[in-house]
């Protein structure tokens, strides 16, 4: 049951109906089965790991706010069994081969080679927050164990189990200590952005995964210059409004039902320096990264005497900050990559702001901040590149796309030009990213409820376009791709 089927639909709508006839504790319960009942809706199997990871954490969790030295070792103990939970069911099936390899040169015969352990879906997310739950257990930042009922909720609220957002235990756990009332919900904002969501999803995401090439980020070089171009621009857009669509859906749902959910993406490809790059991009994941793998380490290194203008405190946080983020992402040598430059590129940033201090970017002229997000743009397209293939493939696309002699070849020949850039798909990718940058010049200036500021004729026409783009973007594809970062 995907959040964007119509079965799920029917689901949502028979929780919330149920869901404001209910006394608080009522509610959330209610929201913890139906929770578990999409769980079981993919594979009954990944209801039994959320359960075992619920409960263990909960057990852990007083033991981790306890004494200082029985707290040190389970929550060490805790990160662990977390982490470990997670390599398993996210990495086994990379390791595997290898494995069987290995067993096989020693002369052991294996079956692991027929294995195939299944990701239970969201689990990425689910370990992340158990992770900083128990770190604001050590810390003191949780105010003691909630009810078992709670916490569950927490761990497998059904709007974000998929793919996140990340949320806090000290945000959302209080929410669910207060009675949720009908009035307070303001069902027609969040339906605004649930239905924002679906049009990124949709419309935009979908189309653009449904035109571009299964081969192109595993075969480059049968491509030209020209068509790497336009299909790493539709990538680009495409795992934008895919996330980030999710994001909005989640948050939509979670708001009907009286809840807040973090907002995971504002505008990114808007940023004008990666810094704030990831202030916009997976918020919830960069503030998560930031309060548990970069502050920690540049806490360390102040300990260890280094200044804040030291090497190591230029180079370690950031670097060790992407690679955990790469990791997380997946294992192989491309994601390492794709960690690898986004830290380098936050260290380049640091040591030209240390080298030539100025105005902040956001008071710099208007042409200067264009540049700016410009350059940075151009950049994070092209390690989308190692984010999507391998090495080998990467080195191949990123020495065609960047040879000026393919675009002088492309450009000054009349077929070429006709064919491969004034051509269907050409045409269709650069109208859904227009409409991704429309969407998000609107968010940008106006908010993401725009549409209700509107006059009610002009809101009539606005909803029925988007009730035809729906019918066609379904009508487009038999088998709707799934959202990208559920693999995650």
């Amino acid at each position: 049951m995907t959040i964007t089927s119509i079965q799920f639909g029917v689901f949502t709508a028979v929780v919330i109906g149920l869901y404001y006839f209910l006394p608080r504790r009522g509610q959330n319960l209610l929201l913890l089965i139906a929770s578990y009942v999409f769980l079981v809706s993919w594979n009954w199997a990944f209801a039994v790991v959320y359960l075992l990871l619920t409960g263990v954490n909960y057990i852990l969790a007083p033991m981790v706010g306890g004494k200082k030295a029985r707290g040190r070792l389970a929550l060490l103990g805790g990160i662990l069994l977390n982490i470990g939970a997670l390599a398993f069911f996210k990495y086994a099936n990379f390791f595997l081969p290898s494995a069987v390899g290995l067993l096989q040169a020693i002369g052991i015969r294996s079956e692991l080679g027929s294995l195939q352990i299944l990701l239970p879906v969201g689990l990425s997310f689910a370990v992340v927050q158990a992770i900083s739950y128990l770190m604001d257990a050590w810390a003191g930042v949780n105010k003691g164990a909630p009810g078992f009922v709670d916490f569950a909720l927490y761990m497998a609220f059904f709007p974000r189990v998929i793919a996140g957002p990340i949320e806090r235990a000290r945000v959302f756990l209080p929410q669910l200590q207060q009675k949720r009332t009908f009035r307070t919900a303001k069902i027609s904002d969040h339906l605004i952005v649930f239905i924002q969501g679906l049009i990124r999803k949709m419309v935009i995401a979908d189309l653009l995964f449904l035109i571009l090439p299964q081969q192109v980020f595993q075969s480059p070089l049968r491509y030209s210059a020209v068509e790497l171009a336009v299909w790493l621009l539709a990538f680009t857009f495409a795992l934008y409004n895919d996330f980030a669509g999710y994001s909005m859906m989640a948050r939509g749902i979670a708001g009907c039902l009286g809840l807040s959910l973090t907002n995971n993406f504002e505008v990114p490809y808007f940023s004008r320096n990666f810094s704030e790059l990831w202030r916009r991009w997976h918020i919830s994941l960069s503030m998560w990264l930031r309060d548990y793998i970069f502050m920690p380490s540049v806490r360390s290194l102040l300990k260890m005497k280094f200044s804040r203008d030291h090497l190591f405190s230029i180079v370690i946080p950031p670097m060790l900050t992407m690679l955990v983020s790469a990791l997380w992402h997946g294992v192989g040598v491309g994601m390492f990559l794709w960690g690898f430059l986004h830290g380098l590129f936050l260290v380049i940033e640091r040591v030209m702001q240390l080298s030539r201090p100025g105005q902040p970017i956001q008071k710099q002229a208007v042409w200067r901040q264009l540049l700016s997000a410009g350059g940075v743009f151009v950049l994070v397209t092209l390690t989308w590149v190692p984010f999507r293939a391998d090495l080998a493939p990467t080195l191949q696309y990123w020495g065609k796309l960047l040879s000026p002699s393919e675009w002088i070849s492309a450009l000054g020949t009349p077929q070429i030009l006709q064919y491969q850039i004034l051509n269907r798909l050409t045409l269709d990718v650069v109208g859904l990213v227009g409409l991704s940058l429309i969407l998000d010049v609107i968010q940008y200036r106006f908010g993401e409820l725009a549409v209700a500021k509107l006059p009610i004729p002009v809101q009539a026409v606005v909803i029925n376009l988007v009730f035809f783009a729906l019918i066609f973007a379904s009508m487009a594809q038999i088998v709707p791709p799934p959202f990208v970062y559920q693999g995650f």
